[in-house]
């Protein structure tokens, strides 16, 4: 029993299951174990002085209702956002919709906060949850340097392809002059039913989210034409932001005004700063 206390140190949700709530109250020797409906994942682990509490319900503690109503709200925060774009010009029938649905607002998880998630989830320290997923990466990086695929059941396959090191194959290379093309993966069937049956479970949630279809390059120019006359540069967000396009469409209209020798790139390859050529957008000429 003593070593049990010693390992709740906090307030535990076991494996992720809202049936089953254990809180250390720390003014007592021994835990305060608090039933909803017993979990089988705990039926098995939690037997207190000889006390069976498998079939017992207990009233939830003020502390413990607090932990489910937080982590239920986490669980329902998750509906996907969607909106509908219309498809191009379809002249020649190739399309069978006149529209497409794409996710909106979208947010990139980091590995810390896949962490952090898992380690209010369980019973794993952020230092052991970390440990973990670093050995993964090293041995599946070994694994796919000896050439093998590497099948991780019920998420994804792991395999290389190659190319020629010098971008035309032959057929007379020997081993130096042929290098790794990609790392592919491949998800696991189980594993992409297992995400459309939380997505359904979570549902969708249509929002108005920002369309570029209707924006005119003339439109973007004089936007940028009012941007430059307070401001010398311009990135990718900000045109991104000013003009209340996409990403793509953003990128495409930096390609137009970059093609055209409205705007050069004065940042580096992977950070791009904007600026105007001389006698655009209402800037001085030379």
């Amino acid at each position: 029993m003593k070593e049990y206390q010693n390992r709740l140190t906090k307030a535990d949700i076991i494996k992720n299951q809202l049936s089953t709530v254990v809180f250390r109250n720390q003014r007592k020797k021994k835990p305060d174990i608090f039933w909803c409906r017993p979990s089988s994942a705990v039926v098995s682990t939690i037997v207190s002085k000889g006390v069976d509490h498998r079939r017992q319900l207990c009233p939830l503690s003020s502390a413990a209702k607090q932990i489910l109503t937080k982590h239920k709200k986490q669980k329902n925060m998750g509906k996907i956002k969607y909106d509908f774009y219309k498809n191009p010009d379809n002249k020649e029938g190739k399309l069978k919709s006149e529209y497409h649905i794409r996710v909106c607002g979208q947010q990139t998880i980091s590995t810390k906060g896949i962490i952090e998630l898992i380690h209010n989830a369980s019973t794993l320290t952020p230092a052991d949850i970390n440990a973990v997923i670093f050995a993964f990466q090293d041995e599946i990086a070994n694994q796919l340097a000896k050439g093998n695929i590497v099948k991780l059941e019920g998420l994804c396959n792991f395999n290389i392809s190659l190319k020629s090191a010098n971008g035309t194959c032959t057929g007379k290379e020997n081993g130096k002059g042929i290098v790794v093309k990609s790392v592919n993966i491949n998800p696991e069937k189980e594993f992409t039913e297992r995400v459309k049956k939380l997505a359904a479970e979570n549902g969708m949630e249509k929002v108005i989210a920002r369309h570029s279809d209707t924006i005119t390059d003339e439109k973007v120019d004089e936007i940028l034409t009012n941007y430059f006359r307070t401001n010398k540069a311009i990135t990718r967000t900000k045109l991104q932001d000013i003009c209340s396009t996409t990403r793509y469409m953003a990128m495409q209209q930096i390609k137009r005004l970059t093609g055209s020798g409205k705007l050069v790139n004065v940042g580096f390859e992977n950070h791009p700063l904007y600026i105007p050529t001389p006698g655009s957008f209402g800037t001085k000429e030379e």
